[in-house]
């Protein structure tokens, strides 16, 4: 499971404007689809955790649903696999035995009537026709569903449509904060960590 970190270093303002599009109560599509892309490395999929698990994501989506699609071909989608991985993380069973047509018609019956927030997690696909595909299979949520995506490409952010965030590199400052906190413990003696600082700075330039 995915847990809520309050406190994203230098993320603030990405969680921010992310949970604005995803809680957009104006929204005109039953399912929309927001692509989050950057670099490898800036913590899309941190970032998303946070979002995913954040209080008032939960408590607007009915249905979280969490897939990881990073291990399928690097430029293609295999759709039949990822259903069901979406499958299973609605119903925590094997679904790689059943069929597509009863991948799709299991999946069309358990978003049927719900609004639901789907994370496709470190997507790499450049064929549109395999999108279009999965996505038809996708659209039987209730109006305010959405599907988001990490990528590391602009060509499939591209593919996906709909709304784009496009993920930086941190500040120095911000970067500093990070090493700090992953690199010194509390009890860390401080004039260890004077010594250390300068170091530290040039590493995360």
């Amino acid at each position: 499971s995915y847990v809520y970190v309050p406190n994203i270093i230098g993320r603030e303002d990405d969680v921010d404007k992310i949970m604005h599009k995803l809680l957009d109560p104006d929204v005109k599509q039953d399912v929309s689809c927001l692509t989050i892309v950057g670099i490898g490395g800036l913590g899309k999929t941190t970032l998303t955790q946070v979002v995913y698990n954040h209080p008032r994501i939960k408590e607007n989506f009915p249905l979280r649903l969490w897939t990881c699609v990073g291990d399928q071909d690097i430029k293609g989608l295999d759709v039949k696999a990822t259903l069901s991985k979406i499958l299973h993380s609605v119903t925590s069973l094997n679904q790689d035995h059943l069929s597509m047509d009863h991948l799709q018609s299991q999946l069309r019956k358990e978003l049927a009537g719900k609004k639901y927030f789907l994370v496709l997690d470190d997507v790499w696909n450049e064929d549109r026709y395999q999108w279009l595909k999965l996505m038809k299979f996708l659209r039987d949520g209730l109006k305010g569903s959405w599907v988001l995506v990490t990528t590391r490409s602009s060509i499939t952010a591209t593919i996906v449509g709909g709304e784009m965030h496009e993920l930086k590199g941190l500040s120095d400052d911000d970067s500093w904060l990070l090493f700090e906190k992953t690199a010194f413990d509390e009890d860390h003696e401080q004039t260890t960590r004077v010594e250390l600082d300068q170091i530290g700075r040039e590493i995360v330039k």
